[in-house]
């Protein structure tokens, strides 16, 4: 498959000469950088295990609401002998 990207200049010069020192081509440089990109994104998300949970309390919304209501009313509350 054939994609075309604009790269800043700087980022293309870096590329081709790493691609030249190690003796590749740019291409095989690039895909080789993606592919390790895209397992170190595997890698992060295997060591957090409780991100696949994140958002899954969404629904929930109401009970939160009314639970932060709660704890701002606790805490306007003065005990006039505490601030003594």
């Amino acid at each position: 498959m054939t994609m075309t990207i604009d790269l800043p200049g700087e980022i293309v010069e870096q590329v081709r000469s790493e691609a030249s020192l190690r003796g590749v081509k740019v291409e095989a440089l690039l895909l080789e950088k993606i592919r390790a990109g895209l397992a170190s994104k595997k890698e992060i998300s295997n060591d957090r295990p409780w991100m696949k949970h994140f958002g899954s309390l969404r629904d929930l919304h109401d009970e939160r609401k009314e639970i932060e209501a709660r704890i701002a009313e606790e805490f306007e509350q003065v005990n006039p002998q505490e601030w003594k």
